[in-house]
């Protein structure tokens, strides 16, 4: 796999089909959720690799998903707040066990 993903190349999309497909990073079969998924050039991306390769999207994801808060107001949260990978992992991990969410 290219080791220079492109931060802006990720992004967040809603799924509306409950199929199983192959992450497009690690090529493991998995089943998105239905609701906002993360991708990559706009390709669904497993929760392992979003983890991985996008913490801060993952958790944008994981916060409107539960409806805690729409995914514009989630991503205006993160850019105030100033969360690094790190400190978004580490949520990630408290509230959602880790990338296997």
């Amino acid at each position: 796999m290219d080791n220079e993903l492109m931060d802006w190349d990720f992004a967040i999309k809603l799924n509306n089909a409950c199929v199983h497909t192959p992450c497009t990073l690690c090529g493991e079969t998995w089943q998105p959720p239905i609701g906002p998924i993360a991708v990559y050039q706009d390709d669904p991306v497993c929760d392992s690799c979003a983890f991985e390769y996008a913490p801060q999207l993952l958790l944008m994801v994981k916060r409107a998903d539960i409806r805690e808060m729409p995914a514009v107001v989630a991503r205006d949260f993160l850019l105030e707040a100033k969360l690094t990978d790190e400190e978004c992992k580490r949520i990630v991990n408290e509230n959602w066990k880790g990338g296997d969410c």
